[in-house]
């Protein structure tokens, strides 16, 4: 794979046209985080 999970989840996040949601890496891995939500 060309990329890993952090530039494949911004690059299908740019594809889709969301630009309000990031990817952030914790200790137990990537996840989104509901509370963090902006409108």
């Amino acid at each position: 794979m060309p990329f890993n999970g952090l530039e494949f989840g911004n690059l299908i996040l740019k594809e889709k046209g969301l630009q309000n949601v990031m990817i952030e890496q914790t200790k137990i891995g990537d996840h989104y985080d509901l509370n963090e939500k902006k409108s």
